[in-house]
């Protein structure tokens, strides 16, 4: 992570130079623009917005976001250099790759979750699963741990009894993914080899949906992929920057959620069902 330069500003005059501000920001450094409040009034969210604009527009491989302020003294806007296109083209190859797979492991996680709850795929449209079904299933655990069979090998006859504690034994030895539902969301872990994998629920039966963060922490836990992770310097706002780059050449399609209120980006060409992912 970089280190923030903080220059005062007392107004937009005070910005410095373009040619200044890339020689502060790099990869170490990023600058925030602490423009100090005075009685005389505050800054609008569209005077911000216009300056952001402007220095997005002379700092193409920046990006620049409102980043708050401090106590009502001050705002800020921060200035941070992040992956260039020319650096996600050349890669594009391998990003959208590691995106495939993320999209085929998450599908593959979440039939697997859904059959062992007994819930529908359909189900996880809805993004606060958890809270619908919050007392009718386990809201963490492990996938493919072992259920309690007992009436049923009850009901099968002897030979059932005989073999269900090894069959319990061989499925708590299987079960390396943990999971658990957060927020809109459901984390996986595989207990062996620490891969993470974070599904954004409520796109119907989609699962491979990016969310740069999430993306980046699939790629930096994943066997094979340390290529791609050595790409982001930051692992949220390279890796944002990285998607708009892919969307815009054409490499990712973007869907809407199941409420329409939300939209999300997959990597195309990989079907969820029946996908050999090579990590589990």
């Amino acid at each position: 992570m970089s280190e923030p330069l903080w220059i005062p500003c007392r107004g937009v005059d005070d910005i410095p130079p373009i040619s200044q501000i890339r020689q502060y920001v790099s990869n170490d450094r990023h600058v925030v623009l602490k423009f100090l409040l005075t009685p005389a009034g505050k800054p609008t969210a569209a005077d911000k917005q216009r300056v952001i604009q402007e220095l997005e527009r002379q700092l193409p491989n920046c990006t620049v976001f409102d980043s708050g302020g401090g106590s009502g003294e001050s705002d800020w806007i921060t200035i941070k250099e992040v992956i260039s296109e020319q650096n996600v083209l050349a890669n594009t190859e391998e990003i959208v790759a590691a995106m495939r797979l993320f999209r085929a492991t998450a599908c593959e996680l979440m039939g697997r979750l859904a059959q062992q709850l007994g819930v529908p795929l359909e189900a996880f449209s809805n993004r606060y699963f958890r809270l619908e079904y919050a007392h009718s299933i386990k809201l963490a655990g492990r996938v493919g741990e072992c259920v309690d069979r007992s009436g049923e090998e009850l009901a099968r006859g002897p030979f059932q009894r005989l073999i269900g504690p090894i069959r319990r034994v061989f499925e708590r030895k299987t079960a390396e993914w943990e999971y658990y539902f957060h927020g809109g969301e459901c984390q996986f872990r595989n207990v062996r080899t620490g891969q993470i994998v974070e599904v954004c629920l409520g796109f119907r039966d989609e699962f491979g949906v990016l969310d740069p963060y999430f993306f980046f922490q699939f790629v930096s836990t994943t066997p094979g992929l340390e290529k791609v992770a050595q790409l982001f310097t930051d692992g949220f706002h390279d890796t944002l920057r990285a998607l708009e780059i892919l969307e815009q050449h054409g490499h990712l399609r973007r869907i809407s959620s199941g409420s329409g209120d939300r939209a999300g980006l997959i990597a195309p060409d990989s079907e969820c069902a029946g996908q050999e992912t090579g990590h589990l």
